[in-house]
C-alpha cells in the first residue's frame, strides 16, 4: 500500500463501525440500489425539511459534494472522519478520557 493513510487499515475501522465499503462505482451502484426501496404509504415517515428533494446525502469528503452542487444536484454533506483519524490506540485514550 502506497497509500499514507493505510487503505487496508482505513476500510478495516470502516467495516469495524458497521459502515459498508465497497471498491468500485459499480458496486456501489449495486448496492444504493438494493437499500433504496419505496415504502408503503402505511409505513411512510415524514421527511426532515434538511432532506426534502435531496438526492444524495455525501459522508466524508466535500469535494464529491461539490461535484454535485456544480452539475446542479440536490446534495446534503456530513463532514465525517473516524475518530484519531483512524488511530485505534489514541481512539482508546480519548475515550479513556471521556
Amino acid at each position: 500500500e502506497r497509500d499514507p493513510q493505510c487503505r487496508s487499515q482505513q476500510i478495516a475501522t470502516l467495516e469495524d463501525a458497521g459502515i459498508a465499503v465497497v471498491s468500485s462505482l459499480p458496486e456501489a451502484t449495486l448496492l444504493a440500489a438494493a437499500l433504496i426501496h419505496p415504502l408503503s404509504s402505511a409505513t411512510q415517515q415524514h421527511t426532515p425539511s434538511l432532506l426534502e428533494n435531496v438526492a444524495v446525502i455525501n459522508i466524508g469528503l466535500r469535494s464529491f459534494a461539490l461535484e454535485l452542487q456544480s452539475a446542479s444536484k440536490p446534495v446534503v454533506h456530513y463532514q465525517w472522519s473516524p475518530v484519531a483519524g483512524g488511530n485505534k490506540k489514541l481512539a482508546r485514550l480519548l475515550e479513556r478520557l471521556q
